[in-house]
């Protein structure tokens, strides 16, 4: 099994010692309890993963840095206290295709599924598709079948609906988003521990799969341009 109890303890200690000394101190228990587990998920996932969404990359560059990023936040500590991991489409450099993002930590987990951010021209396409038929059909049909399983749709910041849209139309809400993904939240299981939480995450992103193949199509028919993935 990848993750052990031992991941959990060395998470809960870099969350109250958040600093470069005490890490490079442990630097081996680092590579023990986190970079080590988390490439063996990544070979244990690989299989389940890729049968469900043939077109992802699921290697060791899936796993996320635990260094943060403090270039342009206010929260200057230097590590995550959790392990996460992105799967982005292998077939194409094109940022607007979607992709999968797993966060796990000592409370629990999250997943999602999507783009985090379209650039415009991206944006204006996604809207035309969730409003013209039949792909506005289609589209509705996979958010319902995922959000009947639990998942939220995220993305939105816009206040209002763009002018020269139908007011009535079903997916109307969805114009105020500039990205959409799907996620979900889950409490700590001692399942997460064991050999069967790499298929456990397949199974949980199943209900998923016709979103992702409804916004792989839309990236794909749609200009090429560059969008921020999950």
């Amino acid at each position: 099994m990848p993750f052990s109890q031992e991941t959990l303890k060395f998470l809960r200690a870099l969350h109250r010692n958040n600093d470069r000394e005490w890490f490079e101190a442990r630097r081996d228990l680092y590579e023990r309890n986190f970079r080590q587990p988390a490439r063996q998920f990544v070979d244990e996932i690989r299989a389940p993963l890729l049968k469900l969404f043939p077109n992802f990359r699921v290697d060791y560059r899936s796993v996320g840095r635990i260094h943060r990023d403090t270039r342009f936040s206010s929260d200057k500590r230097p590590y995550k206290n959790y392990v996460s991991f992105s799967f982005s489409d292998r077939t194409s450099k094109e940022s607007s295709y979607p992709g999968a993002y797993l966060g796990f930590d000592s409370t629990g987990v999250v997943l999602g599924i999507g783009s985090y951010v379209f650039t415009k021209p991206v944006r204006e396409h996604f809207r035309d598709r969730v409003t013209t038929s039949p792909t506005d059909a289609a589209f509705s049909r996979a958010i319902r079948i995922a959000e009947k399983k639990g998942f939220v749709a995220a993305g939105r910041d816009l206040k209002k609906i763009p002018p020269g849209y139908d007011p009535e139309h079903p997916n109307v809400d969805f114009l105020r988003h500039n990205g959409l993904y799907l996620s979900k939240e889950y409490d700590f299981s001692p399942l997460f521990l064991t050999d069967r939480f790499p298929k456990w995450v397949v199974k949980q992103l199943e209900p998923c799969a016709p979103f992702y193949m409804w916004m792989r199509e839309m990236a794909r028919s749609g200009p090429r341009d560059l969008a921020r993935f999950l």
